[in-house]
């Protein structure tokens, strides 16, 4: 996970213990955190993207930045409800909570190619707690730009019929202090107007 921001630096750590603290003292913190614009998890997927969530997700960074473990921060979003999280539409403006880069084996079966992966957080709109969530996760893998003989000069080869598309749910539990992650099929997908998702005016920048 990442923090990047032209706003200023990350919150100064309040705690210089080497353990840190419970998702309860987190939670707390959290309220008082300003979380910059273009605040995200960032990270690779290299062969599964479950594997690839529970590594990002269930890390808890809070004795780095207060509150930036994702139990604080889901919480933060419920907390401050219509504020930052509004129903979900299909042609609606979401941020995305995450950007993956697809690479390495999980690209085996497309050669010369390129991909990330937009994560976007589903929370059922009747829940008051953050135990079970969902995610949806769009994947977007082009062929990779290519050099031209002239000059070096790059061109993109980009056809927009090799353009490959995912779209799936990945279902969430909380279980202890960590999350349980699992790919669910089709039929056990939520209708996406029963859950809201977080609103694309929090943070103004996501994508450079």
């Amino acid at each position: 996970m990442e923090q990047q921001s032209q706003m200023g630096p990350p919150p100064t750590p309040t705690t210089t213990e080497l353990h840190p603290p419970s998702y309860a003292e987190s939670v707390a913190e959290t309220i008082d955190v300003f979380f910059y614009p273009d605040w995200h998890y960032r990270g690779g997927c290299d062969d599964s993207m479950v594997k690839t969530l529970d590594d990002l997700l269930n890390k808890d960074l809070s004795f780095m930045h207060p509150g930036t473990d994702f139990f604080a921060f889901y919480s933060f979003l419920l907390k401050m409800g219509e504020q930052r999280m509004e129903l979900w539409t299909p042609d609606g403006r979401f941020q995305p909570i995450a950007v993956i880069e697809l690479r390495g084996p999980y690209l085996r079966e497309l050669r010369a190619c390129e991909g990330k992966a937009l994560v976007y957080l589903m929370h059922p709109k009747n829940e008051l707690f953050v135990k079970e969530c969902y995610f949806i996760v769009q994947e977007t893998i082009v062929p990779t730009p290519q050099r031209s003989g002239v000059a070096g000069k790059l061109v993109s080869l980009f056809d927009k019929s090799k353009q490959v598309e995912r779209k799936y749910w990945i279902k969430a539990a909380l279980q202890g202090e960590r999350y349980i992650f699992r790919q669910i099929a089709p039929s056990e997908e939520p209708m996406p107007e029963e859950c809201v998702g977080v609103k694309s005016i929090c943070y103004q920048r996501f994508w450079p």
